[in-house]
């Protein structure tokens, strides 16, 4: 699987803002901080202007049936 530099405005982490990149290998956040730093040849940059990158963060929604479905059973 190839590795990504996935970049935007700035990474939130549990301790704050702490750069502006993460690098993504074999589907697991390997390191985050600041773009310049992490970025060399062979990565994949995947760029996301104007956004707040959050590793780790999955969205759990999800809909099972709709509320119709629901009140006519």
């Amino acid at each position: 699987m190839p590795a990504y530099l996935v970049s935007g405005d700035r990474v939130r982490t549990a301790a704050g803002i702490v750069g502006d990149a993460i690098e993504i290998t074999d589907g697991r956040v390997v390191r985050v901080g600041r773009r310049t730093e992490l970025a060399r040849p062979g990565l994949t940059e995947v760029a996301y202007p104007d956004s707040t990158i959050v590793p780790g963060l999955g969205d759990a929604h999800f809909l099972s049936g709709s509320p119709a479905q629901a009140l006519a059973s």
